[in-house]
């Protein structure tokens, strides 16, 4: 069976988490909210442009982020703190939505500044909330886990059900990631039963289709299908028809583990009728590119294909990488059976291009992913504590209460001695809170910089295991696969020379081509020259068929030396730069400059091509390769590019 569609499992996934938070976008309330906006002054429009950033967030991220900085720039004007704390919280919401996690922790704790100086007990709960929801995403679920308990004991203290509910919930999100099954479900039961009792459907449902990934994780798929059918209920009896169309979706998908392919491909050409009817391109891809999988597991080889190119068409329009690259694999195994090799082959290499590109995301997905489990093993005994703590506190408070209501009398009598009593008892209360309180930060700050010690540890791991595969494959490249082709274009010429001629020239050609994915996988010239030869040697060949100019210099003012792992990574950084430089900026010149002082190499690259807007335009994977490199190497990195003015790069690297 062909699991292909299994790939967009986890965006759909998050698709339904980030429903829980997010309002879906409402034509009628934009529409109005654009015709009054003119009408109002300044000081009043933060409000208005806030409600635009959260109806636009889910569907269009640039929108929603010029009108956050829109209502932030409003709310400054007006001075109103309430205004000023919500605009912080919706640009919040938004980088987080964009993954900038740094930027969405620093303007949910500006907010949370603003809540705690009124001391806004709803405020400060849902600043808590945010924090939480930004640390789950980040998988660290020990800050999650606390966030959300202190937001919990707010939300209870202000007797706030919705907000309750919905902790409840989060709660229950971060015990999955956990691997903790039991709490997990715990918790979402006492999600599903507050939305009931507050007959609010829409939160009940969404719980209710959580609860059903809970279980599937746990692969009880009959348990998943029930939830989620049970979910999809709700969701059309309040027209709720973008939800409803992912758990259709993933009705299909569990399914089709199931073995029931025809049945699955039921619910996901459902899905696509209801992306189709909200005009919804994001999930349309996604939903054709599981059905087309699920054709060619049926053998309805015209269907399959049909729906894998409309797919592929609308992932490349939304940018969708992996919706994409699962398309590329589909076509290739279409092709395949259809004994179309040579089109099987182009796409096979587009799938390979593209699953390249991407594979950095993938790593840091899956050690976002050990991180989390790396947490759960030693946050455990402090989870239970801190529920303890709440648990306490609550039983303690209304045994008290039910005491000071029974012996009000006796009280009034020794009313100054117990004042005495409690009040030391409070003191002590206090000293040992701020003493624990110490203890725990400071075991905080040892397991986080422990943590940031492996993960950096990691990273270089898989970076060296990266370039060792990459010599093996190389050397096997080279020695093998090239030198079976020149013998077999031997033996054909002393056969009949006119006859295979042709067939010659193209095993020259792959030789060639071979020869070249070789060097490319591997720089061997860092095998053979110094670093300055190879640096010089890349860019006479990446630079010769361009025609751009180019500048290179070497400095070396003392006689520090590079390791390999150094070596390499200065050599992919220039080989990246170079890339980026021909791909994209319509360069003339290129200058590389290289000095070696005081135990730092520090490298220089321009270009003088069109440049681009930093505050337009977030960096590609490329950039973001070349951040992790110098990140390995201790590094600093710092760029500066306008349009039609270049790029230049600055990494200083100790040695």
């Amino acid at each position: 069976m062909n699991f292909k569609f299994i790939e967009v499992f986890g965006v759909l996934l998050a698709l339904i988490f980030c429903s829980k938070h997010l309002p879906a976008q409402n034509p009628e309330v934009v529409d109005s909210i654009l015709m009054e906006l003119p009408d109002l002054a300044k000081k009043d429009k933060s409000p208005y442009l806030t409600e635009l950033s959260w109806q636009y967030i889910l569907s269009d991220i640039d929108k929603s982020y010029k009108y956050a900085l829109q209502a932030l720039e409003c709310a400054e004007f007006s001075k109103d703190s309430n205004q000023l704390s919500d605009a912080y919280n919706t640009l919040g919401a938004v980088y987080m939505k964009k993954t900038n996690y740094d930027s969405a922790i620093f303007f949910n704790e500006r907010a949370l500044e603003i809540r705690k100086a009124q001391n806004d007990i709803r405020g400060i709960g849902g600043s808590y909330s945010k924090l939480g929801n930004i640390y789950t995403d980040q998988g660290y679920m020990d800050k999650a886990l606390d966030y959300q308990l202190k937001a919990l004991k707010l939300f209870i203290e202000c007797e706030d059900p919705y907000a309750e509910a919905q902790t409840y919930n989060n709660i229950c999100q971060i015990y999955s990631y956990l691997d903790n099954f039991e709490m997990a479900i715990f918790y979402s039961n006492k999600c599903i039963r507050m939305y009931d009792e507050l007959d609010y459907p829409y939160g009940e449902a969404t719980a209710i289709a959580n609860l059903a990934l809970y279980y599937e994780e746990k692969n009880m798929l009959d348990s998943a299908i029930y939830f989620t059918k049970k979910s999809s209920e709700i969701f059309e009896s309040i027209n709720d028809w973008a939800d409803l169309g992912n758990s259709e979706n993933m009705l299909g998908i569990y399914l089709r583990k199931q073995g029931k392919d025809q049945e699955g491909l039921q619910h996901y050409l459902k899905a696509l009728k209801i992306a189709e009817k909200n005009e919804d391109g994001f999930s349309m891809a996604q939903f054709r590119a599981n059905a087309a999988a699920a054709y060619l597991d049926l053998n309805m080889l015209d269907s399959a294909y049909l729906f894998y190119t409309a797919s592929l068409k609308k992932a490349k329009e939304f940018n969708l990488l992996r919706v994409e690259r699962q398309c590329y694999d589909g076509l290739a195994d279409y092709f395949e059976r259809t004994n179309n090799y040579k089109q099987s082959l182009e796409y096979r290499k587009s799938y390979e291009k593209l699953n390249d590109s991407i594979t950095n995301i993938e790593i840091q997905e899956s050690m976002a992913l050990a991180d989390a489990k790396f947490q759960s093993t030693y946050n455990k005994q402090l989870v239970l504590e801190k529920e303890n703590i709440i648990q306490k506190e609550q039983k303690e408070k209304a045994l008290l209460s039910k005491q000071n209501a029974e012996k009000e009398s006796q009280l009034r009598t020794t009313q100054l001695v117990f004042t005495f009593i409690g009040s030391l008892v409070i003191l002590a209360g206090v000293v040992v809170f701020f003493w624990v309180n110490r203890v725990r930060l400071n075991r905080e700050k040892q397991f986080a910089q422990n943590l940031a010690k492996e993960k950096e540890k990691g990273l270089q791991k898989i970076i060296q295991a990266q370039e060792q595969e990459r010599s093996r494959i190389a050397r096997d490249l080279h020695d093998g696969i090239v030198q079976d082709i020149v013998a077999i274009k031997m033996s054909l010429k002393r056969n009949d020379e006119n006859a295979v001629s042709d067939l010659a020239g193209r095993l020259d050609k792959a030789a060639s081509e071979v020869r070249a994915i070789s060097h490319a996988m591997m720089p061997y010239a860092l095998k053979e020259l110094t670093l300055d030869e190879a640096l010089g040697d890349l860019l006479s060949k990446a630079l010769s068929n361009t025609g751009i100019e180019k500048d290179y210099d070497f400095l070396s003012y003392s006689g520090a030396t590079l390791n390999d792992e150094q070596k390499v990574n200065v050599y992919r950084i220039v080989q990246e730069l170079l890339n980026n430089t021909i791909k994209h900026s319509e360069a003339k010149k290129v200058t590389v400059m290289v000095s070696i002082r005081n135990n730092f190499l520090t490298l220089t690259y321009e270009d003088d091509g069109k440049g681009f807007d930093r505050t337009q335009k977030e960096a590609g994977l490329g950039v973001l390769n070349i951040e992790s490199r110098v990140g390995v190497l201790r590094g600093e990195m710092k760029f500066e590019s306008e349009r039609g003015k270049g790029v230049l790069y600055i990494l200083k690297i100790p040695l």
